[in-house]
């Protein structure tokens, strides 16, 4: 998973909030960044 830092959740225009959750896999990473789904390391 790359990692790029989250505009302020704040500031998010309608552009972004679509990008962020365009798709499952994007919905899943962007909950798991602002902590929503805690993430278990590998091989834990």
């Amino acid at each position: 998973m790359a990692y790029a830092p989250l505009p302020s959740l704040d500031d998010l225009n309608v552009r972004e909030w679509n990008e962020l959750t365009s798709t499952n896999e994007k919905i899943i990473e962007f909950c798991q960044q602002v902590g929503l789904i805690h993430v278990l390391p590998a091989g834990a």
